[in-house]
């Protein structure tokens, strides 16, 4: 009996939840502490690297595999652009709206002193182009923004 292999079934979003866990894990030392320098995997490195860090670049490294493989079971170019843009766009617009509307108001910051018309292309324009638009005054009571 022969059984077809699903190229999707796999533990890559298993590998990338450990990730997750490994970056909010080395992020709540800077946060807590207002440093890096107790984080564990810093201070077994000896200053040299942060499990946040190596978490990214693993991500970078399943993130290649990923989109290697989304690209290959593409038939056109033009196809792959589309899969893409729809998979990229519709989160990164819902992040700067919940960024715009909720975020920001709760962690003191507000945007640029502009009029309003400019304030909303502003942040039309960044998020067309996939940027962060430009704020002021976020999260300054926390320890990491003090130094």
């Amino acid at each position: 009996m022969q059984t077809q292999f699903d190229q999707r079934e796999n533990n890559f979003d298993f590998i990338r939840l450990l990730l997750s866990v490994l970056v909010i894990f080395s992020h709540s030392y800077a946060l807590g502490t207002g440093s890096e320098i107790t984080e564990p995997f810093n201070r077994l490195t000896h200053n040299q690297v942060t499990g946040g860090d190596i978490a990214v670049d693993l991500f970078f490294v399943i993130s290649g595999f990923l989109i290697t493989a989304s690209y290959e079971r593409t038939a056109s170019i033009a196809g792959y652009l589309k899969k893409r843009i729809l998979r990229i766009y519709p989160g990164f617009v819902a992040a700067m709206l919940i960024d715009l509307l909720i975020v920001l108001p709760a962690s003191g910051g507000h945007l640029l002193p502009q009029p309003h018309i400019r304030q909303a292309l502003e942040f039309l324009v960044q998020t067309f182009r996939l940027r962060e638009f430009h704020y002021i005054g976020a999260f300054l009571g926390t320890p990491t923004r003090n130094q």
